[in-house]
This record gives structure tokens, sequence and C-alpha cells, in this order.
């Protein structure tokens, strides 16, 4: 691991304090410079590139990308690295995350990578999705599930279950922003219910953000056209 970012939350500090005047107030000592640093690990980020490399090849070996993008997935904790500006060849000031990106990736994954990690990952996500819905829909487990799986089946369900979960707590941006990965989701029309589109418009309208106003609307729309001929029932109340 190394350091890849310094950014000062503190005032500077000299290591000697002036004596104050004699009669003035002496002024409290400033707090110490404070570091936040990027977490980079150095294999992370040779294998990201290895996946790259390998889907640019003729015949695509699906095997190797797929286990290696899960294996960054399941990672315990994430790294950063420096992407190169393709335009100037010069390191990006910006700092990117590996799983963001492997994440990124496999939603590029033509039909038959998509089919390959499905086929491998998807039971896995399905088995654990299981899992925290009999643990009393566990908001952590469904959020591991969300996280690591979410090109699956299982992991795109449990991303529209832990919206709603945010969505009647009362967490707009969070529900907000799970909603709006599994419209993003290649897709992800699949699991746009009426139900679901319907909690998603609320979502982004309560969430406070005025650039998710027009999207909402998009999802209104689009309700209106397959709205439930028999209506849409929410607890023991149809609307």
């Amino acid at each position: 691991a190394g350091l890849v970012a310094v950014a000062t939350l503190g005032p500077r500090t000299t290591l000697a304090q002036k004596k104050p005047l004699p009669g003035a107030e002496e002024t409290p000592a400033a707090e110490p410079l404070q570091q936040f640093t990027f977490p980079k690990v150095r294999d992370d980020h040779e294998r990201l590139k290895a996946v790259i490399d390998y889907m640019e090849k003729k015949t695509v070996p699906w095997d190797v990308v797929c286990n290696t993008s899960q294996s960054l997935l399941d990672a315990k904790s994430d790294s950063f690295f420096t992407p190169t500006d393709p335009k100037t060849g010069k390191d990006s000031t910006d700092r990117v995350s590996v799983k963001a990106k492997v994440s990124d990736l496999i939603a590029t994954f033509p039909k038959e990578g998509r089919q390959f990690y499905e086929l491998n990952y998807g039971p896995v996500a399905e088995s654990l999705l299981k899992e925290a819905v009999a643990a009393g829909y566990d908001k952590a487990r469904l959020a591991d599930v969300s996280q690591r799986y979410f090109h699956t089946r299982a992991g795109a369900q449990a991303t529209a279950v832990l919206a709603g979960l945010d969505l009647e707590t009362g967490n707009y941006p969070e529900a907000a922003y799970g909603f709006q990965r599994l419209i993003a989701r290649p897709e992800g029309d699949e699991f746009l219910t009426p139900r679901v589109l319907f909690k998603a418009a609320v979502a982004l309208r309560r969430a406070g953000d005025e650039r998710q106003l027009e999207l909402a609307a998009q999802l209104w729309d689009r309700l209106e056209k397959k709205f439930p001929r028999d209506g849409m029932t929410f607890g023991k109340r149809t609307y």
C-alpha cells in the first residue's frame, strides 16, 4: 500500500510556539496537521488492467475475466488508482475506485459475457439473497449482495429491496441512489415493475435534489404507460 494523496484538514503548526507578551492572553495551540490518504494496492490495479487487456482480445477468455473481476469485488477493502488521460497521456488528478471501475466494466460485457457471469455467480448471489430475506430483510446482507453481485439477477433484486427499505424508513437520498443504480443497469427494465417505478419516482422527488426531478418525471411517465389495469396494492389498499 502507498500514499497517493494528502489533503490538509487542519491549520499548519510550528514546532515552537512564540511566548506571549506580558499581560497578553495565551492563544490556544493550533491543532496538528491531519492527513487523508487514498488506499492503493498495486496488485489490485494490475489485475484491473489485466481484465481490461483481456476484454480487448479477439477471443475473450470469459472465465479469466469474470473470475478476476469478481475477486476484486469480493475484496474486503477497496483500492484507488490514478487514471491516465487518453488525450494527454498524463495521470489525472482524480482517484478512481477499483471496485467501481470493475462494476462499470461488467456493465459493458456483451451478451456472451453477461451470460457467463450470471451462470457462475448468479446461484451464489441468489443463495445470499434468500439468507438476507430469511434474516428479516437484513440490510447489511442485502447491501453485500447488491455491492458484490449487482450484475446478477439476484444482485439487482437485492438493490431494489434495499432501496425500498430505505424509502420506507425515510432515508430518501440513499433510496434514490439505489434506484438510480437499478435504472442505469444494463437490461434493468425487467426489474422496473410498476411498483418499483412508483417507489423510484417518490424517492427521487423526496431526496431534495433538483437535478433528479427530471428523471423522476420520466419515471412517472413510464409508470402511467404501464400502470396495472386493476390498480396497485400497498398493504391493504389498492390505488
